[in-house]
């Protein structure tokens, strides 16, 4: 879905990008002691996202919307950042460091255990489904559920580290579903906000072991000046020791819930602390609503792209793009990549600056690699900003194959003739298209004197001054391409 502003709507847009950049700006120093948080930002910068990628370092991104989709599947994440601004399947082949944020109104889907190594972080601005359970191993991982609309469901347990010297952060502004147990160890340090709450189906609260030889105070803390929270649990809850000095926290004890007060251990008391305890409470309500913070961020672009769609052809792979409208477009930069991980740039194509109309473009990679080879483009505006398309293919068949040419070209007369040699007059088929590749009528005539070696065509194109692809096929599997076009007259 594409953010169309209307003369009416401009003070209410303004108005939600204000209310993300408020709750976000008001987050980042409300949690003493905790990793900076990273803010929501313009996906389309990023480098585009595939499956089986290793991202080391930058950042790698997907640009939806809510009405779009995507999955991304083995991802190695060793240091990159994943920016999401659409809704999207992800599944990890390791998390060893690096962050993964969400952007307002994107929904994440997580369909396995989430194990974050060491340095990793997540900050959902949106919506965070993980069907699986969340690790905290080692030390210096994040989670944060940044807006009072954000929120983030795990169907397993949450498990921090067991050791007292190795910390695992959350903190929640929004509305946080445990379907397992939310194991608060020794590394515990949670920080609530104003509003947040958190639902588990069982709460296990304590030091490294039951010996409470961890370190003191509280690993439970209200991050806001005023307000208060609410922490919900549905079977049992087992503490080790206190939970809270702050009153400001309301514990919602589900009808036929049991807890468990585990005996003083040094002295030190155990228990609820100073929070106040609502005993048979209802279930938690999720905040509903989203600020479409991934509409503002991601598709307000300067560059609307149409299509983009490689071909391979007799001169070897023709890449076809369109826009829709253009603002502040300098130039498009093709990229050329073996294995989606390695990209070299081998042109660039000057845009049309300013433009409220469709605009074509199209390249011919002449001297593309045996095999499937990927193209992305990457848009450059005048001030010096980019962003990348998502990346195409095109496989080039054995030169071997067939042999083909068309001239003249340029065509004057509004005629070319097509040469094929290598492939039988019984499997040949020779459809034209537009820059679209949709077919159109044109008249295809065989030339006197062809013979199963050699034969000629002449090949009427429809209309002057435009520019067709002239495909060569056995019905199947794609022979030869090639770029044509006549003069107008």
């Amino acid at each position: 879905m594409k953010f169309t502003p209307k003369n009416t709507a401009v003070p209410f847009f303004m108005s939600l990008l204000f209310v993300c950049l408020f709750y976000q700006t008001a987050s980042k120093a409300q949690c003493a002691g905790f990793p900076a948080t990273i803010a929501d930002a313009d996906c389309s910068g990023a480098s585009a996202m595939s499956n089986n990628m290793n991202a080391n370092s930058g950042t790698y991104g997907y640009c939806g919307s809510s009405s779009s989709s995507a999955s991304f599947s083995g991802i190695n994440l060793n240091g990159a950042t994943l920016r999401i601004c659409g809704n999207t399947t992800l599944g990890f082949g390791s998390w060893n460091s690096g962050s993964l944020v969400i952007s307002c109104g994107a929904t994440v889907t997580i369909n396995s255990n989430v194990n974050l190594n060491t340095g990793c972080g997540i900050v959902n601005y949106g919506t965070l489904i993980i069907n699986g359970s969340l690790t905290y191993q080692n030390s210096n991982n994040f989670v944060y559920n940044e807006l009072p609309t954000s929120k983030m469901t795990i169907s397993g347990n949450i498990n921090f580290p067991t050791n007292n010297g190795t910390n695992g952060y959350l903190k929640n502004a929004g509305y946080i579903k445990v379907g397992g147990t939310y194991n608060a160890y020794a590394g515990t340090q949670t920080c609530f906000l104003n509003g947040g709450k958190l639902e588990c189906n069982n709460f296990v609260y304590m030091d490294q072991n039951a010996n409470c030889n961890g370190i003191a105070g509280n690993r439970f803390v209200f991050g806001s000046a005023s307000g208060s929270c609410i922490f919900r649990y549905i079977n049992n809850a087992t503490l080790y020791k206190v939970f809270t000095s702050d009153s400001r926290w309301s514990i919602y004890q589900a009808s036929g819930s049991s807890q468990t007060i585990a005996p003083p251990c040094n002295s030190n008391p155990t228990g609820w602390g100073n929070a106040t305890l609502v005993a048979s409470a209802p279930a938690i309500t999720a905040p509903s609503g989203e600020q479409p913070c991934s509409t503002i961020t991601c598709l307000t672009l300067p560059v609307e792209l149409l299509k983009f769609f490689a071909l391979p052809s007799g001169e070897g792979v023709v890449l076809s793009w369109a826009t829709a409208t253009e603002s502040n477009c300098d130039y498009f930069a093709i990229e050329r990549s073996m294995d989606m991980l390695n990209w070299k740039q081998i042109a660039t194509v000057p845009g049309s600056g300013n433009s409220s109309g469709r605009k074509d473009y199209s390249y011919t990679d002449a001297t593309p690699e045996k095999g499937i080879t990927y193209y992305r483009l990457s848009q450059h505006d005048y001030n010096g900003q980019s962003r990348y398309s998502d990346p195409v293919y095109a496989e080039q068949n054995d030169p071997g194959i067939i042999s083909s040419s068309v001239f003249p070209m340029p065509s004057l007369s509004g005629e070319v003739t097509l040469e094929v040699s290598g492939i039988a007059e019984t499997d040949l088929h020779i459809e034209v298209s537009n820059l679209l590749g949709e077919p159109v009528p044109a008249k295809v005539e065989r030339k006197p004197g062809y013979n199963d070696n050699q034969k000629y065509y002449t090949i009427h194109l429809p209309e002057a001054g435009q520019v067709f692809f002239i495909t060569v096929s056995d019905r199947l599997t794609v022979k030869a391409r090639h770029r044509v076009y006549s003069l107008a007259q």
